[in-house]
């Protein structure tokens, strides 16, 4: 779980907090910036250009530009979407060519606008012919695709006058106004990124942060104020950002990710994993389920401990917490007592439960003896193959960059594919690899060939004994409040059929609504 590590000193009392923030300076220039920025990509170009001549900011806007990014979007909200889809393929189509997400949106509240029309017969063929392909490419959608239809079945729900029914309230969300400016807001965003812009104001940006960072502070008990009449701000918070890399001998057989259900030990499709298959239990390594579980296993190199008889597989730790029914289920810290950790090799295993309230992490390493904990939730953590309170100097480091990356993306206003690209290239830096201690910091490894002697050096070629080794997928998950879910998984390197090492090309992308959080 990521968010950022911070060092948190006790306020003396309110009204201190308050005057060091009007305190704090702020440059003319800066707040210039920040005014003009938001007259820009709210669309108020008049006022931009009047600003920016008063004030003396050197820069050219494109008006026209402007205005047609503020007319496809009123579009949307006004229940335009045939003309916003138009006029946007029109200036840009890898926009929507490029965001699947975005394009099925836009494509449901076309299919809510008709099913507003009363036009049933032609709402069933424009899902039949648009909507259910892309339900079927994308399984993640279906939620949505039949929430929607839901209107079709229960057509009084789309009638203006028709009395609230709670049994309903996430059927009747859907026709509401707000629903358009939603999918409104995600379009504008989309074009913003594609014109090399933020995806929202920068003085957003600063709001989300501020917010964030007094969410932490009210969390540690510091005392400031949280009812600063604040609740018009659009918030979106991460549940949890799990950014990992996965190094291991490059010809162990695996599975790329995928919803599956270890093969009928878990409810089907339940779980979106890669899948070990070099061994019987076909475990996993990192997963998350439909329910918002998350996990993930690493094995420990040191201290090396005498292996125990017949020890099974420690994918199977986190096959047997991602596979359990979510009516079966047991908390995160029962389920840590009660694994054998002695009767594994060294492990580290660490747990979320993203559905509970508040949300549940848990750690166990079996190395040097059994240890469970629960890791601080509102920091960034990292794990690697050595025990908790013996980071590899990746690990801490990569603690650091994490941290620093997040607030730098909070202040961006980026949306979550920007955040995605951020989080590889955290897990990119790439060191030679000459010792076995190179390995300690090396955040991915290159492919290089290691011995049966875990203690020699790693060769550049193939050695006797020797197998090629390295990362080979880097995986980042992002877990928002309202539940929806981003999962990434890219190939870095590979082994093909002559066993020459090759460089992965492929991608992996399942976005999902999850269970309510």
């Amino acid at each position: 779980m990521a968010t950022s590590r911070v060092t948190l000193q006790q306020a003396s009392d309110h009204s201190s907090w308050e005057s060091k923030l009007e305190a704090a300076e702020v440059s003319k220039s800066d707040l210039n910036a920040l005014v003009f920025d938001y007259l820009v990509v709210e669309g108020f170009s008049d006022a931009a250009v009047e600003f920016a001549r008063e004030t003396g900011i050197p820069t050219t806007i494109d008006q026209d530009m402007i205005q047609e990014r503020m007319e496809i979007r009123q579009a949307v909200e006004d229940g335009r979407v045939e003309e916003a889809v138009r006029r946007v393929n029109e200036l840009d189509p890898e926009i929507l060519d490029t965001n699947p997400p975005l394009l099925f949106h836009l494509f449901l509240l076309r299919l809510i606008e008709l099913i507003r029309e009363d036009k049933v017969d032609e709402a069933l063929q424009f899902a039949t012919l648009e909507l259910a392909p892309r339900g079927a490419q994308n399984p993640e959608f279906l939620a949505d695709l039949e929430k929607t239809m839901a209107l079709l079945a229960f057509p009084h729900l789309a009638r203006d006058d028709h009395p609230a029914d709670p049994a309903f309230a996430s059927i009747t969300q859907l026709m509401k106004r707000t629903q358009r400016v939603k999918v409104a807001k995600e379009l504008n965003a989309a074009i913003l990124e594609s014109q090399g812009q933020g995806m929202e104001t920068k003085l957003g940006g600063l709001v989300r942060l501020m917010l964030w960072g007094e969410e932490r502070l009210n969390k540690a008990g510091i005392g400031v104020n949280d009812d600063r009449g604040r609740q018009w701000a659009d918030i979106v918070l991460n549940e949890a950002i799990l950014a990992a890399n996965r190094d291991e001998f490059l010809d162990r057989p695996t599975a790329p990710a995928e919803w599956h259900d270890f093969d009928g030990a878990a409810p089907a499709s339940q779980v979106l994993s890669g899948r070990d298959l070099g061994t019987a239990e076909k475990g996993t390594w990192l997963g998350i389920t439909k329910d918002l579980r998350v996990g993930t296993v690493t094995n420990i190199r040191y201290p090396i401990v005498a292996t125990p008889p017949d020890p099974p597989s420690r994918g199977m730790l986190l096959k047997s917490f991602l596979s359990a029914a979510p009516d079966a289920k047991v908390s995160v810290s029962d389920f840590l007592k009660d694994i054998p950790a002695k009767a594994y090799v060294g492990f580290n295993l660490l747990l979320f439960d993203l559905q509970s309230s508040p949300a549940e992490v848990g750690y166990l390493s079996n190395r040097p003896e059994p240890t469970q904990l629960t890791p601080n939730n509102d920091s960034c953590q990292g794990i690697s193959n050595s025990p908790w309170d013996q980071p590899y100097p990746k690990v801490t480091e990569g603690e650091e960059r994490m941290a620093k990356t997040l607030e730098a993306w909070a202040m961006e206003g980026r949306n979550e594919e920007h955040l995605v690209t951020r989080m590889l290239d955290l897990l990119s830096p790439a060191p030679p690899v000459t010792s076995a201690k190179d390995l300690f910091r090396a955040t991915r490894v290159q492919p290089v060939i290691i011995g049966p002697d875990p203690n020699a050096p790693p060769a550049d070629r193939p050695t006797e004994g020797g197998r090629w080794y390295g990362t080979r997928v880097s995986t980042v998950i992002i877990v928002r409040d309202d539940g929806h879910v981003l999962f990434v998984e890219r190939d870095i390197a590979l082994l093909d059929h002559s066993g020459q090492v090759q460089q992965g090309h492929k991608e992996r992308r399942v976005a999902f609504q999850g269970d309510s959080l």
